[in-house]
């Protein structure tokens, strides 16, 4: 297992909320009897960073968290999947000093780590931008495996492996797959949260050319292209009748059906293409209906 981390972490079980998300599948190992953790565990993971300056959240990005949180449920409901919930203390608003102790130099303005979000507080509309992202990669399929060591009758966190995340593959002794596309698919997802929240900010909390601008604003917007390509492509071969549907099941259910679809369709290098991540985080995408069946 690849060390992510050299600090471990205390695994304290809390009250949590009876539909609070954290992992769909957790594979522990480094114990000689699993059945040890008990309920001691119940799979909610730790703030691993150990955050030591939090900013408070500020009303609007509260009010957009909410909004969000509601509508990617909504999708997820859509794909056959329960409403979920995610409780506001997994989002961390960081300093720059702060954030760069988290994150480290040069890392983008947010990131998701073992349910947690880490984001830095700049701008209004990239700070939404990074919300509505980070949502949606802990709203996704997660399944982990995580390393535990048993210290005087208490357990922490050594480390973890992202065996699957949304459409990303990291399984053990293979090559990670899907980096791409899950990103991309994971700002498609996104996308519906910012329509909502420009909607509901709009003369509130937004003037119209910020509104605009959130509706119209993707990161990986290369390979949010090459996924509409995509589905375009499945749509014309009959393989499909809503390929982005199909997606985004495969994004919420860590199923591959859509890969699946594509088998003998495509030149490799355009699946190919949508593994890598080498690509802006400022680009916008031609707009799309957002709408699956």
């Amino acid at each position: 297992m690849t060390t992510t981390n050299p600090v471990t972490a205390d695994l304290a079980s809390k009250r949590l909320a009876s539909d609070e998300k954290w992992m769909d599948v957790a594979i522990i190992c480094g114990l000689d009897d699993e059945s040890r953790l008990g309920d001691r565990f119940n799979g909610a993971l730790p703030d691993f960073k150990r955050v030591t300056a939090e900013l408070e959240k500020s009303d609007l990005m509260s009010e957009a968290l909410t909004i969000a949180l509601d509508i990617i449920n909504d999708l997820r409901r859509r794909c056959g999947c329960p409403r979920v919930s995610i409780s506001p203390d997994r989002f961390h608003f960081l300093n720059d000093e702060e954030y760069e102790r988290v994150a480290g130099p040069n890392s983008p303005d947010a990131i998701a780590v073992l349910g947690h979000v880490y984001v830095r507080v700049s701008d209004t509309m990239i700070n939404l931008q990074d919300l509505t992202h980070g949502l949606a990669h802990l709203l996704s399929y997660w399944e982990l495996e995580i390393e535990v060591e048993e210290v005087d009758g208490d357990f922490r966190l050594v480390d973890f492996r992202r065996s699957r995340i949304g459409l990303f593959n990291g399984a053990p002794n293979e090559t990670p797959t899907g980096v791409g596309l899950n990103e991309a698919m994971t700002e498609l997802v996104a996308s519906y949260a910012r329509q909502a929240i420009a909607k509901a900010f709009i003369g509130r909390h937004l003037d119209e050319d910020q509104c605009i601008w959130l509706q119209k604003a993707f990161g990986y917007a290369p390979h949010v292209n090459l996924v509409w390509a995509l589905c375009e492509r499945l749509t014309s071969a009959g393989r499909a009748k809503s390929p982005l549907k199909l997606l985004m099941s495969d994004y919420f259910r860590g199923t591959n059906s859509f890969v699946e679809a594509l088998n003998g369709l495509v030149p490799t290098k355009d699946l190919l293409a949508v593994y890598e991540t080498n690509t802006s985080a400022a680009d916008f995408v031609d707009r799309h209906e957002l709408i699956i069946d």
